[in-house]
């Protein structure tokens, strides 16, 4: 826990926000939050994030996990740019200017009753992010792929 920015009933601030640069193509965009805080599985301890109104769990992934009586909150899993809706959104890319989703969490909230003590030695909590081109592709084959991403990063212990 040295060094971490995670404590015991504490919030912190982050913004995991994916970006495409001027030029690019409309894209279809995923994250993946791998979360490891804790030596213990227990829900009820597991810091956790809520989702921005942009982005929302992608169904069906074996990955996602849900904080407990949180609403729309989560402790790791599989997500996409929906652009407020269920389904993944186009991020449209631009001639002149770069494009960007808007954050997917503002913050991490470590809940009431965790200890110091059920940190791991070196608490962290990585964001990826996958990005597949839209042009010739539907957004069905988009989260084909971005499943398939997320599956091989979770079995390779990311």
């Amino acid at each position: 826990m040295d060094g971490s920015k995670l404590y015991p009933s504490g919030t912190i601030d982050k913004n995991p926000n994916v970006g495409i640069g001027k030029e690019s193509e409309d894209s279809y965009v995923f994250l993946y939050v791998d979360s490891n805080t804790l030596n213990t599985d227990d829900a009820a301890y597991m810091p956790y994030f809520t989702l921005n109104s942009n982005w929302a769990a992608v169904s069906g992934s074996s990955a996602q996990s849900t904080a407990q009586g949180v609403s729309n909150a989560y402790v790791s899993g599989l997500f996409m740019y929906s652009g407020n809706g269920m389904d993944p959104s186009i991020l449209a890319g631009s001639d002149t200017t770069d494009s960007w989703t808007g954050e997917a969490f503002s913050t991490v909230t470590v809940p009431a009753g965790t200890t110091a003590e059920m940190f791991a030695e070196t608490p962290n909590i990585t964001v990826y992010s996958y990005v597949y081109a839209a042009e010739g592709a539907t957004s069905a084959d988009a989260l084909a792929a971005a499943k398939a991403w997320a599956q091989d990063l979770a079995s390779n212990g990311n």
